[in-house]
């Protein structure tokens, strides 16, 4: 392992990036730098989901990838008046036509190409596109991948100056686990492995040799980077795949699982992928709580078990029999539940828990509350 570097140590994660950009991105246009595949495009996702833009603002996503200078703004012919003066229309992706204000994403800023690059520096100095100015209260921030990652994504100087860059950090496994795999149904398969294998959420930058983490981007292994390696946008993917596992031979599924997080990630993954045909079912737990099968010494497909409920699929009518069930389980696995289901949201209070389907089911039940009094070691009992 390498040392931190001074700009990894100031790295800021994706909550605390969407929360600066919230409450200070009316006055300054930031630039969220981070890893390829870390989950940038989901800031815009994240600040629209939160109530004080809910109503106020819309969303607007500019992708500079794709964009030339005739997609920002055009020659409005129709509107050459008597003095012979021409007007140009800005594209309806940068939200002027909404008359209030947006939260303009310009995406992968560092790759556009140069007049979008520059269209984009007045946007964020000034909030005007053309001749027209955004509506008071207008939030614009953009992204890029970061320029040691040696994929193109260098800004001049006088470009980067208007714009206040903040360097955003991978996720870790925890992070990763409670904020989006959970909350989003990832398959329990991924979520088992991402959990037992956290060195996937490692920087490169830590990494001295490519060699000693077989999985991640590493700007010094060209082969590896050509041939494919996992992020936390390709593990996503993964779970899609992998939730369609019935439907594809195990050689197809090797195969998409290769594209999809390189050959390491692919390898690792398919032995927990393989685990899900020893796990009871939910219908199992829910009619047999006492005689489903445990997997008494594999923590890893336990926990697979935990994040399933988490995920959705505990239900009301058989709470009763999930907590019999979880009884049988490691107290290190009944901790990871029952932390996770009391757990608040980034930035919330009490009443704002991360998971309200599970923690509705459960507060609402008597034998909910009993399991608290007589198991108070599982709210410690990954900490031990």
């Amino acid at each position: 392992m390498g040392r931190i570097s001074t700009e990894e140590s100031y790295a800021l994660s994706i909550e605390d990036v969407a929360n600066t950009i919230a409450n200070t991105g009316t006055e300054i246009t930031y630039l969220a730098e981070g890893h390829i595949g870390s989950g940038k495009s989901t800031i815009l996702k994240m600040l629209m989901a939160m109530s004080k833009f809910k109503d106020t603002h819309v969303g607007c996503y500019f992708d500079c990838t794709t964009k030339d200078m005739g997609d920002f703004l055009i020659p409005n012919l129709q509107s050459i008046g008597d003095d012979g003066i021409v007007r140009f229309a800005p594209n309806s992706e940068l939200g002027l036509q909404y008359k209030k204000p947006v939260i303009l994403m310009f995406d992968e800023l560092g790759k556009a190409v140069p007049p979008i690059r520059r269209a984009a520096n007045r946007v964020a100095l000034e909030r005007k596109i053309g001749e027209h100015t955004l509506p008071k209260g207008s939030i614009v921030f953009a992204t890029t991948n970061l320029g040691a990652e040696n994929i193109g994504d260098m800004l001049e100087a006088h470009s980067r100056d208007r714009y206040t860059p903040i360097r955003m950090r991978k996720s870790g496994c925890d992070e990763w686990l409670e904020n989006y795999a959970i909350p989003n149904g990832l398959n329990p398969a991924v979520m088992g492995f991402a959990k037992e294998t956290p060195e996937i959420f490692n920087s490169f930058e830590v990494v001295k040799d490519p060699k000693d983490n077989p999985y991640i981007f590493h700007p010094a292994d060209p082969q590896r980077n050509a041939q494919g390696f996992l992020t936390l946008r390709g593990l996503e993917r993964a779970s899609w795949i992998v939730d369609k596992k019935h439907m594809l031979s195990d050689v197809a599924l090797t195969a998409a699982l290769r594209g999809t997080i390189g050959v390491a990630g692919s390898k690792a993954l398919f032995s927990y992928v393989n685990m899900l045909g020893s796990l009871p079912s939910v219908e199992d737990i829910e009619k047999n709580p006492l005689g489903a099968i445990v997997p008494t010494n594999n923590m890893a497909a336990q926990s697979m078990i935990v994040y399933r409920a988490l995920g959705g699929q505990l239900a009301r009518s058989w709470i009763d029999n999930w907590f019999a069930y979880l009884d049988r389980l490691h107290p290190a696995m009944q901790g990871l539940f029952m932390q996770s289901v009391v757990a608040t949201k980034a930035n919330g209070g009490p009443e704002d828990f991360k998971y309200p389907k599970v923690i509705r089911i459960c507060t609402s039940n008597a034998t909910f509350r009993e399991w608290c009094q007589t198991h108070n070691y599982a709210f410690t009992a990954d900490k031990k």
